[in-house]
């Protein structure tokens, strides 16, 4: 049965588990959240079979880079086998606490698995002088870095266009760069489609990317199935939206396959040791031994619901 057939039928991503490389953990203050719980967000996964969760803290970029940083270690920490998770850096802070930040994150667990930057928000070029130390970091660290992309909208958004992430990708050939969201706008998911063409170490994700009003069918017009990457930006989006985009869409199932996990776990397998440990052998698509289900958590915790959407 095709993916496009399972998912008519009702019996979702059965065959297939899929990899977030884009979301989120904690709380924002200017958009609502009906329940940002871990929890809850593990709900979330367990409804669209998504095994693996690569996530940042909403609280390290904005306001306190070591504790929101924290909230991405108790995610792991809380299910393991669910979150991995990004170092936020905030390229306004010394150096010298940035590199403790990274070794800090990386003594702490295995499941780190790169950095996140956050141009727009810092309101700083992503390709500025404050950023520079923190790309060197990333060639040091954890050569797999996710920046938030955006082309168009608020002044502060031109910190991070398309073509200056491209830049510092092309300055950085060893560093894996996802350009988060994909530009944002119509005219951004083109511009990082024709980007992901000329540089082999430039990615794009998904989530967000429903505003650009860009069918998937028309994206791989332009874009490398190979670069592009399923993402859900949760909590701030359910997962529903950009895993329906992808598993209707009318594109063989073996690009689905790509998008939705395997172009994500190869990048998780040469970037990073959890990585290369997990796929060392060719592996199965579908969830085995899985300990973190919603409902085996909240048996743990004595909030016990059958229906994992309650």
């Amino acid at each position: 049965m095709s993916i496009r057939d399972a998912l008519a039928a009702g019996l979702g991503f059965r065959d297939l588990a899929l990899i977030d490389a884009h979301a989120h953990v904690g709380r924002w203050g200017s958009f609502y959240m009906a329940d940002p719980s871990l929890i809850q967000l593990v709900r979330e996964l367990d409804r669209f079979n998504i095994e693996l969760c690569c996530v940042t803290s909403l609280l390290a970029f904005s306001v306190d880079m070591p504790r929101g940083n924290d909230e991405v270690l108790e995610a792991i920490r809380f299910a393991p086998d669910r979150f991995l998770g990004y170092v936020s850096l905030v390229p306004h802070q010394p150096l010298a606490d940035c590199r403790r930040e990274v070794q800090r994150m990386l003594d702490a667990s295995d499941r780190i698995i790169g950095l996140k930057f956050h141009p727009m928000w810092n309101n700083y070029p992503i390709n500025g002088d404050l950023y520079q130390p923190l790309w060197e970091l990333a060639a040091e660290f954890c050569p797999l870095v996710l920046v938030h992309c955006w082309l168009g909208g608020e002044e502060p958004e031109a910190n991070n266009t398309p073509d200056k992430v491209a830049q510092m990708a092309a300055r950085y050939p060893g560093v894996t760069v996802i350009m988060g969201h994909s530009g944002g706008s119509r005219a951004g998911q083109l511009q990082c489609a024709e980007l992901c063409r000329r540089l082999p170490n430039l990615y794009m994700d998904l989530c967000g990317s429903e505003f650009g009003n860009l069918w998937i069918e028309r994206l791989l017009e332009h874009a490398p199935a190979d670069k592009v990457l399923f993402a859900t930006d949760i909590p701030f989006l359910g997962a529903g939206s950009p895993a329906g985009r992808v598993g209707y869409a009318a594109i063989d199932d073996a690009i689905k396959r790509k998008i939705l996990r395997v172009n994500m776990e190869r990048i998780l397998a040469t970037c990073t040791r959890w990585g290369r440990d997990r796929f060392r052998s060719s592996t199965p698509l579908t969830r085995h031994g899985m300990t973190s289900t919603a409902n085996q958590l909240a048996l743990q915790m004595g909030t016990h619901h059958d229906n994992p959407d309650q």
